[in-house]
């Protein structure tokens, strides 16, 4: 059966004229290619949305303080069971979002609104700082081929990385790529993931706006409320961060 991929590339205008060596790098005989870089025309805001905040940080605080453990090499049961009492770090306060944390949750939600509009079975979303490597293609066709995955965190970020602290649940021999699941439902950044059709479908019905978490916190409060969805983290994968390795500045750090 051959497995239909969608690509979505998410741009800023910083960043415009990197996007035809992006597009070069990739394969669109055998792909559909979508570029959001329109600007969302409202920035809602609400006198409501700390309320909000605060009900999704209890929702998603252990996840996220999960992803601190594995960046501080803290073992992960340590971390996960605190009680609802605990006070949380400063950096899971209430804040408004910044004008670009909206465009780029805007964006996101264009490109997988897209996707759904088709026919495809997945989509892979790529900002437009990502680096793909020599060979990510082929590696790409077979993770896209990996049964009941919904969604893979492809390149990382915020120097996160499972290797030596979990075993990989699949290790695809051929390509060097080792899947990780993930038992506290978090992403790590939104640089670059591949999403299943259904991932996608349950993620556009609740994403309500106006758009209280950043993009990447908004996908783990929805992994810690749909607990059937497959989330992992992939290492091996011939992909980079631009932002957070160096090559590019963003405006969301």
């Amino acid at each position: 059966m051959t497995i239909k991929v969608d690509i979505g590339v998410v741009a800023t205008k910083s960043l415009w004229s990197r996007l035809p060596r992006l597009i070069e790098s990739m394969q669109p005989s055998e792909t559909s290619i979508t570029i959001c870089a329109e600007e969302p025309s409202n920035l809602l805001q609400i006198p409501e949305q700390h309320l909000i905040w605060d009900s999704y940080i209890r929702t998603i605080r252990n996840a996220l303080l999960a992803n601190v453990a594995v960046l501080n090499n803290v073992p992960i049961s340590e971390i996960t069971n605190l009680s609802a009492d605990h006070p949380l770090p400063d950096w899971m306060s209430f804040r408004q979002l910044k004008k670009s944390e909206i465009s780029l949750y805007y964006k996101h939600m264009q490109i997988i609104n897209n996707f759904l509009a088709g026919d495809r079975d997945y989509l892979l979303v790529l900002e437009d700082d990502v680096i793909i490597g020599k060979g990510f293609w082929k590696q790409l066709r077979l993770l896209a081929s990996v049964d009941n995955i919904d969604y893979i965190d492809l390149a990382g970020g915020c120097s996160l990385s499972l290797q030596g602290k979990l075993a990989p649940a699949l290790t695809l021999d051929e390509s060097r790529v080792q899947l990780y699941n993930v038992p506290w439902r978090s992403g790590r950044t939104t640089c670059g993931y591949l999403l299943s059709r259904p991932c996608a479908y349950s993620f556009r019905h609740s994403a309500i706006e106006p758009y209280v978490l950043p993009i990447d916190w908004a996908f783990t409060l929805h992994f810690c409320h749909n607990r059937i969805l497959d989330v992992c983290w992939a290492e091996g994968v011939k992909m980079l961060h631009g932002s957070q390795t160096g090559y590019y500045n963003s405006s969301i750090l």
